[in-house]
């Protein structure tokens, strides 16, 4: 792999660079990895202009991207409040950039995702020992601690309790790339079931159960002599969370057995009653009510948090909205749609949605690229109806759901073997 790095021009190993550090730069904050982002689609878009030259394997996706960034940009334009919708709507075309570029990139020069991926499943286990740590000695290996030591474990990332989303996005879509290789096959899965175990160990629940929701329909795919591997490791992991939860004092048991299972059983294991009667039920009810407000396009963008300053809103009905919680987004992907995009936006992503499902369908008939199977999981999971999840459009959710569709692509095109 070095001596592909060692061949590539002082520009393209700086590019190299920035793609290594993205992990890191996710961790530091969304800032960092948002000015990586934009440096990188820079250097992209000056090199097309320079160029104009893109692999024709790419067209058709370009093309759909743009399909997409007009809908976003007829948003802006009924958005209650613009000042709100412009970076999310109008910038949207960074993303544009970022992922046709570097498919664009990678196409290019044999091995160099290779390179971008050791670097990233390094840092990601570091980062991963690291959450171990603090989730046995309360405290890091640098001495941090979290808000809510005894509950939440988020290593070098402070308050910020995103640390499982980071490693199931990015983590475990690095490390299965290189899941073909007999000699070193049962290490490899060895690493990505202690990436599962330690995403159960953020106690993010919505992104471990989505994660397990990945996982379970990957391992029937498994060719039948690796079979029995995956699922020894597979009843180790879940025997050491069953532990775990059923600990008297446990975290994991408050937040899984008692904040689930036994309110699900209150409600007669009826979900949508369960969610109705907790705060994410609140966002949806205020996420309906906006719907209603402006049925065809929403209220734009980035404009649920109105309901924070509803009396500087004459439209608003106050009495509609008077028990409302103020929070930025509906922690919920189809009520923001709906909410925020309206009947026009959720149909549009629906087409798209769609598109996305035939095109994996006709291409995994032909391929049988597990890899290319996780990664459209994956992607599937920022859609899980139901499941709480963070705003779409946020600089870290973003990043991390555009890396994976810029992974997804390139192996749909270069899918490499997983036994």
């Amino acid at each position: 792999m070095l001596e592909n790095y060692k061949s590539e021009t002082v520009g393209s190993k700086f590019i190299i660079l920035l793609f290594c550090l993205l992990p890191v730069s996710l961790i530091i904050g969304t800032g960092v990895s948002e000015s990586i982002v934009i440096f990188i689609s820079s250097i992209f878009l000056i090199n097309f202009i320079l160029e104009r030259n893109i692999s024709s394997k790419i067209i058709t996706l370009l093309y759909i991207l743009i399909f997409l960034w007009i809908i976003l940009i007829i948003n802006y334009f009924f958005s209650i409040d613009k000042s709100n919708s412009l970076l999310r709507n109008v910038f949207f075309i960074k993303y544009i950039i970022f992922v046709i570029g570097s498919l664009d990139f990678l196409l290019k020069r044999s091995n160099v995702l290779k390179i971008i991926l050791f670097v990233w499943s390094i840092i990601l286990l570091i980062f991963a020992v690291d959450l171990l740590y603090q989730f046995i000695f309360k405290q890091n290996i640098f001495g941090i601690e979290t808000k809510y030591k005894n509950i939440r474990v988020s290593g070098f990332m402070g308050d910020e309790f995103k640390a499982g989303t980071l490693m199931m996005g990015l983590g475990l879509s690095s490390i299965l790339f290189f899941l073909g290789n007999s000699k070193k096959n049962f290490f490899l899965i060895c690493l990505i079931f202690f990436l599962v175990f330690v995403v159960f160990l953020t106690n993010e629940r919505s992104t471990f159960i989505k994660l397990i929701s990945i996982l379970i329909p990957f391992i029937f795919f498994i060719k039948k002599e690796n079979i029995l591997k995956y699922l020894i490791l597979f009843l180790i992991l879940i025997s050491t969370i069953t532990i775990l939860t059923i600990e008297r004092e446990s975290s994991f048991k408050r937040r899984y057995v008692h904040q689930i299972f036994v309110e699900l059983k209150r409600n007669n294991f009826n979900i949508f009653n369960y969610i109705e009667k907790t705060e994410y039920g609140d966002h949806r009810k205020d996420a309906i009510k906006l719907f209603k407000y402006y049925p065809i396009t929403g209220v734009g963008n980035k404009n649920f948090r109105i309901l924070c300053k509803k009396n500087e809103y004459e439209f608003l009905n106050k009495k509609d909205f008077e028990d409302s919680i103020c929070t930025t987004h509906p922690h919920q992907f189809y009520y923001e749609i709906l909410s925020e995009h309206g009947i026009f936006g959720l149909i549009s992503f629906l087409i798209l949605f769609f598109i996305f499902i035939i095109d994996f369908y006709n291409n995994f008939k032909i391929h049988k690229s597990l890899y290319n199977l996780f990664l459209f999981l994956l992607i599937l999971s920022f859609f899980f109806p139901i499941l709480p999840s963070g705003s779409f459009f946020t600089s870290f959710n973003a990043t991390i759901f555009w890396i994976n569709f810029i992974l997804y692509f390139y192996s749909r095109i270069n899918p490499p073997k997983i036994q």
